[in-house]
């Protein structure tokens, strides 16, 4: 089995390029690779200027040794003068926000403190193309926006950056352009908006395949009471049949059931789950459903469907008054899918209105 194949892509000065792939994708060999920590069986690459990389922030620091110490120490490992490093020392200093601790074994810092003197170590080394693996995966958000400030000055000096992260926040803020690994070959190359989007419904639908093992529920809960027949959903009215939607559609579906006592009140209700299992919404009449006849549809309509991208599914159920009681249920009576064009995350689109105080002075 191949850690990597196939892999081709080109990055040129100024770019960022974003890395993203679940645990085992083969992100780090990638890495590696280009690093020179390891070697390819076949294929080739070529890097033109000088290589920097942060493959784990503080690996190579000795534990016994303080985090001036160790600044130095890795200087010397990356062929930096003392003198250089003196002169930039206070600099390092700052921007770590150590403290005392600088003066401290390695060993007593936590993984936040270690990374934040492994990236202001870092700082000494100034190559045209600097790839990272994880280095935000640790460490508070104020030194995080720090790190960042740094790639965007790093950017702006038209050097190169090949990031690797689980974060596809990062990833977005980071990156012109991003790659998505899966089992060593290269699934996606494009815009990290639309990247990353796909590569979160995959992380859903594994959640998802884990989630769906549960027991599903179909059918008479109890004999000879009200049963649910069918729930199915159409674009628009009632004309068009569907089970792809997007977002600001308007939505009608029909909850068909039976009732054998017709003159028994009941509620139908939905709930609409993402595919990870995670409510959005539940919904069902403000009044009892009392027709008089056994077989019966309901029509529930949505004007504007305010759910972003993404995979959905919709549990149907009769209850009692009290929702307390389920007189039937059926798990997964429907799927759907979702797509949405702009740049809004989340699970659903909420109504906002961004206005200028045209009187306030700032």
């Amino acid at each position: 089995m191949w850690a990597l194949r196939d892999i081709n892509f080109e990055l040129w000065p100024g770019q960022a390029l974003g890395v993203i792939g679940v645990n085992g994708a083969g992100k780090s060999t990638l890495l590696k690779i280009l690093t020179g920590t390891s070697k390819e069986t076949e294929g080739s690459f070529q890097t033109n200027g000088t290589v920097s990389s942060m493959l784990e922030l503080g690996a190579g620091f000795h534990p016994e040794f303080s985090g001036k110490d160790n600044i130095y120490l890795n200087a010397a490992v990356q062929g930096i003068p003392a003198k250089q490093v003196k002169e930039r020392y206070d600099e390092i200093a700052e921007f770590s926000e150590l403290g005392e601790f600088l003066d401290r074994p390695i060993r007593t810092y936590s993984s936040g403190m270690a990374m934040r003197l492994g990236f202001a170590a870092s700082m000494l080394v100034d190559p045209d193309i600097l790839i990272l693996d994880e280095v935000l995966a640790v460490g508070d958000a104020h030194f995080q926006k720090k790190c960042m400030d740094k790639f965007a000055e790093f950017r702006s000096k038209d050097k190169t950056i090949l990031f690797v992260s689980h974060s596809v926040y990062h990833i977005r803020e980071i990156c012109d352009r991003a790659i998505w690994i899966h089992e060593g070959k290269m699934v996606m190359d494009g815009n990290p908006i639309e990247v990353t989007d796909e590569y979160e419904n995959i992380l859903l639908q594994l959640e998802a395949d884990y989630f769906n093992k549960r027991e599903s529920v179909t059918g008479n809960l109890v004999n000879g009471l009200a049963a649910i027949e069918d729930v199915s959903l159409y674009l628009g009215d009632e004309s068009i049949a569907s089970k792809e939607f997007s977002t600001g559609d308007s939505i009608t579906l029909k909850f068909r059931y039976t009732n054998p006592e017709a003159d028994e009140a009941v509620f139908p209700m939905i709930a609409v789950l993402r595919n990870d299992g995670t409510l959005v919404f539940a919904a069902r009449p403000e009044s009892a459903l009392q027709t008089g006849q056994e077989t019966n549809e309901v029509v529930l309509r949505i004007p504007r469907l305010q759910l972003l991208s993404g995979e959905y599914m919709i549990d149907a159920f009769i209850t009692d008054k009290t929702a307390a009681h389920f007189i039937d249920q059926r798990q997964k009576a429907a799927r759907f899918k979702v797509t949405h064009e702009g740049l809004h995350k989340g699970i659903f689109l909420a109504e906002t209105i961004w206005d200028h105080d045209a009187n306030k002075k700032v």
